[in-house]
């Protein structure tokens, strides 16, 4: 199955927007100003660890179906504390916070009065800008559409627009490379690229992407894989672009003011420059927008490893049944889940599996296989059983394979007369 050209556009500039944060806005300014005549030496190093390794990175979870299974290969115990510790400190113990703090720190603060009362601000502005976030994830159905076809472009048309003021208004004066980036401007921008922590990021949105192409109906694996490669060669391009103008604009202001204590303020002095009082508000849109999607992305992201896939059920349910049936028993209950279940209802949420999806999922195993009557039923048999222990000690509503009705028929004995 192919995805047309608009959604595959909309998974591409969604994956840009997961990327592109705070980090990504501060330190490409930034590295310009202190690099000075030797940026795009710098900016060569820094692409390599803020765009190609985190491309890569969301290939390879793509490949592996999520982090948890990519980790799984050094052990079941490490690939549950890993991954658990990753997503707990890219999300809630630091990427989610900061989303909303940075924002508010460089495009809000300098701007209140003196005598403002900046808790109170803090409070309000943390308040309004998670609850958008609650809205846009409310709905995962629809946050691709709403991330890709109007917060990336919006945020796209900001930056392009800030640019070409000031390449058009802005004063140019290139200084000579301070500190490190004298010497070694490229292992110096190599590092730097760490900090923007995609890399780390990169481990959570790839799962994203393939939920999201799941979404679209793309069901094969190779399909997934593929789209997720084109999307990430797409994202990357677009972040390298904008990671060149964005140092281009702090290479191009090394000389104009003095070095700034980070690429916030340098992007703050930027554009005092060209719009002068007026873009606080042009700052403020930039780095809110950059902020919500890169939050959201987060917020999708761990919500969807902590909730409980069907796939991830079924390991649960054939594990509870490992010493309470034969083994010849558990062993065709495993290839009935791995062949003709799993496949088709694997990246679906537990609890969101309804009879319609039930239904298509039979008509899709009729379709796909020439079987026996009794053996469909026989597969439709062990699929209710999984829904009835899931009812029965994981709180679902209701057994959707029940409501749905049988597939195929129960073997008919012989008569006697």
């Amino acid at each position: 199955m192919k995805l047309n050209k608009k959604n595959m556009v909309v998974i591409r500039f969604m994956l840009f927007s997961l990327f592109f944060g705070a980090g990504n806005l501060i330190f490409p300014p930034f590295i310009g100003q202190n690099a000075g005549e030797h940026t795009f030496t710098a900016m060569a190093g820094f692409l390599l660890t803020a765009v190609v390794l985190p491309v890569l990175g969301v290939i390879v979870v793509a490949r592996f179906d999520g982090l948890d299974k990519l980790s799984g290969k050094a052990g079941k115990r490490f690939a549950f504390i890993f991954t658990v510790l990753i997503y707990l400190s890219i999300g809630p113990g630091l990427g989610i916070p900061r989303a909303a703090s940075v924002p508010l720190e460089i495009a809000v603060s300098p701007y209140l009065p003196n005598d403002a009362n900046r808790t109170l601000w803090m409070v309000l502005y943390s308040a309004l800008f998670f609850l958008v976030a609650l809205w846009l994830c409310l709905n995962p159905g629809k946050l691709v559409q709403r991330i890709g076809r109007v917060l990336t472009p919006s945020l796209l048309i900001l930056l392009v627009l800030l640019f070409i003021s000031f390449v058009t208004k802005g004063n140019v004066n290139v200084a000579p490379a301070l500190d490190s980036y004298q010497s070694s401007a490229f292992l110096k921008g190599f590092t730097e690229g760490y900090n923007t922590m995609d890399t780390i990021a990169a481990l959570n949105f790839g799962l994203v992407i393939s939920t999201t192409l799941v979404l679209f109906g793309l069901n094969e694996k190779k399909d997934r894989i593929s789209h997720t490669v084109y999307a990430g060669i797409f994202a990357g391009s677009i972040l390298a672009i904008v990671y060149m103008m964005l140092s281009y604009m702090g290479m191009c202001s090394s000389g104009v003011y003095a070095v700034q204590e980070n690429g916030a303020w340098t992007l703050r002095c930027i554009v005092q420059q060209v719009f002068g009082d007026g873009g606080a508000i042009l700052l403020a849109a930039i780095f809110t927008l950059a902020c919500l999607t890169t939050c959201v992305g987060l917020i999708n992201s761990i919500s969807q490893f902590f909730f409980i896939l069907f796939k991830n059920f079924v390991e649960i349910y054939l594990e509870s049944m490992e010493h309470r049936i034969k083994e010849n028993t558990l062993m065709t209950k495993q290839n009935i889940f791995y062949h003709h279940i799993a496949p088709y209802l694997g990246e679906m949420k537990l609890d969101e599996i309804t009879p319609k999806d039930i239904i298509h999922w039979q008509d899709q195993v009729m379709k796909d296989n020439n079987y026996k009557q009794t053996y469909l039923k026989t597969i439709h048999n062990q699929l209710s059983a999984l829904f009835n222990y899931a009812v029965r000690f994981y709180g679902l509503k209701n057994n959707p394979a029940r409501l749905a009705g049988n597939m195929g028929i129960e073997e008919v004995g012989e008569m006697k007369f």
